[in-house]
């Protein structure tokens, strides 16, 4: 038999007596009140009661965990059109000119005295934009190869002025805002209602200094830019200066594309660093960047280049090569349908296939390659690489922006995950 102590009531120095007594019930059965709270634990939980309690835990911790998660994601992917998430006071101190936070383009004035620039990417297609552009009736634009082109590209802070000065020829008086300008003859105001003003500087997107010029100048320009496989672009456009460097007797030596992919050195803009499209189309502030994309674009320096984030309120149109040699007469139609609503010119444009191709490399020299030959397989790897990358960046955050146009977004896309493949891995290579 169980038994428990109690003890007698004491007398005065007298030895404390215990006597035996039979326990009522078993331990577990006691009730609350027969406890003594100070000295005795409180009843185990139950495996009932103890399931419930852990899954309650569980439940907790994963809904905390779903919550902070939440607040990330937000952090680092709010909406593409909140530009002030692209600057973050957390990297801004990583460069102090890596970003222009006080460009007066960050404010829409609604002025507007250069409509529209096609600025790149060089062997993309802009001279050919340039020709059946600047052959619209209601477009005028430089003469393709002149120094006048040439110096409207804005990359130096003269180049406004000059910019300036053929506008105003253009407009025939001083550059003023469009809708309130006063011209002497209703059929002035009828040609310079209807008259759009144009230019082609391809490589500007490597020249952040280009891009605040241009923004500063118009803050409703709009931009035409254009992308390509950066294994076909690379090859295009050394033999392209190639031939430049026999045609214009360039007195500097030729390098070989080998010593092009290091990220040290380029030639008038051919390097396998230059073909990142990605970071030289993050300097538009299309989209908000997390910190590591930040450190990315900054240490792609694009060699002699300096990028820099400036956010303006431009709007671009941005195509892939293939759209303008697109073979589906209804795709290619509707193409040329988007620019010209993007340009808002009333008139449609001459057909693209009943346009010629310019600056193809049709010619070939000692030191022109075939970027399919063995000896170029490691430069391609590099570039397919980079493409993959540069090709997700466009796919799933550039052409998300309002500011963004893109005609076809099924195809355009589908081009742009050609990226991953080597072309030389089947037919079919586009363009030269």
């Amino acid at each position: 038999m169980t038994a428990s102590r109690r003890p007698n009531s004491p007398t005065n120095n007298s030895p404390t007596h215990y006597q035996l007594l039979p326990s009522p019930m078993p331990k577990q059965h006691i009730s609350d009140n027969t406890y003594n709270h100070d000295n005795l634990p409180s009843p185990p939980l139950s495996p009932r009661n103890r399931y419930q309690w852990m899954r309650y835990i569980s439940y907790t911790c994963f809904a905390i965990g779903v919550i902070l998660l939440m607040h990330m994601v937000r952090r680092d992917t709010s909406s593409f059109d909140n530009r002030s998430t692209i600057i973050d006071d957390e990297w801004l101190p990583l460069k102090s000119s890596a970003i222009n936070v006080n460009n007066a383009a960050t404010v829409s004035t609604g002025e507007t005295i250069l409509d529209f620039a096609i600025v790149g990417f060089e062997k993309t297609g802009t001279t050919f934009l340039l020709k059946a552009l600047g052959s619209h009736p209601e477009v005028a634009m430089p003469i393709k190869h002149s120094e006048l082109s040439k110096q409207l590209c804005v990359k130096k802070d003269s180049g406004k002025v000059v910019l300036l000065n053929w506008l105003n020829e253009q407009y025939d008086k001083d550059v003023i805002l469009r809708d309130s300008r006063e011209l002497a003859s209703d059929a002035n105001k009828q040609h310079h209602r209807i008259l759009k003003h144009g230019m082609k500087c391809s490589d500007l997107l490597r020249k952040s200094l280009a891009i605040e010029n241009l923004a500063d100048l118009s803050d409703q320009t709009r931009l035409i830019i254009g992308v390509r496989h950066p294994v076909l672009w690379f090859q295009s456009l050394y033999n392209y200066r190639v031939r430049q460097s026999y045609e214009q007797n360039w007195t500097s030596s030729i390098p070989s594309p080998h010593d092009l992919q290091h990220g040290t050195r380029q030639w008038k803009g051919v390097s396998t660093t230059a073909a990142k499209f990605d970071i030289q189309l993050k300097q538009l502030a299309k989209v908000p960047m997390a910190k590591n994309e930040v450190l990315d674009m900054l240490s792609n320096e694009l060699d002699s280049y300096e990028l820099r984030i400036s956010t303006n309120p431009l709007k671009v149109f941005i195509y892939t090569i293939e759209q303008l040699e697109d073979t589906n007469t209804k795709r290619r139609l509707q193409f040329e349908k988007d620019i010209q609503s993007f340009l808002n010119l009333q008139h449609p444009l001459k057909h693209f296939a009943s346009e010629t191709k310019e600056n193809v490399n049709d010619s070939s020299y000692p030191e022109s390659i075939d970027i399919c030959e063995s000896e170029y397989k490691r430069i391609r790897r590099k570039l397919i690489r980079q493409g993959i990358k540069s090709s997700e960046w466009i796919r799933e955050k550039f052409i998300k922006s309002k500011d963004v146009t893109v005609s076809d977004v099924s195809y355009f896309e589908s081009m742009l995950k050609t990226w991953s493949e080597d072309p030389c891995d089947f037919d079919g290579r586009s363009g030269s």
